[in-house]
């Protein structure tokens, strides 16, 4: 059995403007912060007849962007992915 975590800060981060204007070439994308945690927890069985190994992760992000997006859940965000 093993365990793991995870707790990143990110500087940077981009999404593209919905609220862009159309004569504004500099506003198509914005810039901010991100923040990320999760843990991961890994089960492996070697003996007997049925062996092999599962996964189970918890994983949150969060983006914070200036005016429009603040703060919101990226699409990619995937909260409890499992593995067998």
């Amino acid at each position: 059995m093993g365990t793991g975590g995870l707790h990143p800060h990110f500087n940077g981060v981009v999404a593209v403007n919905g609220a862009d204007d159309p004569n504004d070439e500099l506003d198509d994308i914005l810039s901010g912060k991100g923040l990320s945690y999760g843990a991961d927890l890994l089960v492996r069985k070697e003996t007997g007849t049925l062996t092999g190994w599962a996964t189970l992760s918890f994983l949150k992000a969060d983006r914070t962007f200036p005016d429009t997006y603040s703060p919101f859940i990226p699409q990619t965000g995937r909260h409890l992915p499992t593995n067998l």
